[in-house]
């Protein structure tokens, strides 16, 4: 079984991947949307060890990983991927249920929002 070099306590072997990942930088939901779309390849086993989560992904199959390492490496970008795409949904939460709301308010909503709605990149064009 031969190592591949990797950061942190990360391990890559043919046999398996080891991922340790800090619950302050990746959520639970997120970590679990991201490994959604390996289950059907890959066996994927979430352990919580105080501040971090512990990944290991193995083959359903008998062969073991192909390509282990750059597994790591798509993994990993796809984590990153999935936790981002969850800050975006928190952060435009308010916007998204306002647009949710006009669209089915049939001019219930008429009156105006407050708040400056401009082309924040109009100022620039100056």
């Amino acid at each position: 079984m031969s190592m591949l070099p990797t950061g942190l306590c990360d391990q890559i072997t043919v046999d398996f991947l080891e991922l340790h990942l800090d619950a302050q930088v990746f959520s639970r939901e997120g970590i679990l949307k991201c490994f959604y779309w390996y289950s059907n390849v890959y066996l994927i086993e979430l352990i919580r060890e105080g501040n971090c989560f512990k990944v290991i992904i193995s083959s359903k199959s008998e062969t073991g990983l192909t390509e282990p390492e750059y597994l790591y490496k798509k993994i990993k970008q796809d984590l990153l991927d999935f936790q981002l795409r969850e800050i975006i949904t928190i952060q435009t939460a308010n916007v998204r249920d306002l647009l949710i709301a006009k669209a089915f308010a049939n001019g219930a909503l008429e009156q105006e929002i407050d708040g400056n709605f401009g082309d924040p990149l109009q100022s620039l064009e100056r």
